[in-house]
């Protein structure tokens, strides 16, 4: 890493530029990007969680208080396909 030309030294109530001796603060540590869980076994990341079934229900157009039948039916074949 390249140093810079030049300190400003306060003390004692004279400035003094020191030559050659500060050096820059290191760069942030930046996390590497979040992966979602898998258990790499296809079948199992396929089957939806409740949430995730009740979500795609719901995006699919089935009421869960207008047609409970139906919206149960629909979870069951979500989460268990």
């Amino acid at each position: 890493m390249k140093k810079f030309q030049s300190m400003l030294v306060v003390g004692g109530g004279t400035e003094t530029w020191v030559p050659g001796t500060w050096t820059p603060p290191p760069l942030p540590v930046v996390p590497p990007p979040v992966v979602p869980p898998s258990t790499s076994i296809p079948p199992v990341d396929q089957v939806l969680t409740l949430a995730e079934a009740t979500a795609q229900c719901t995006l699919d157009g089935i009421s869960q208080l207008l047609q409970p039948q139906a919206f149960q039916t629909c979870l069951n074949n979500y989460m268990n396909p």
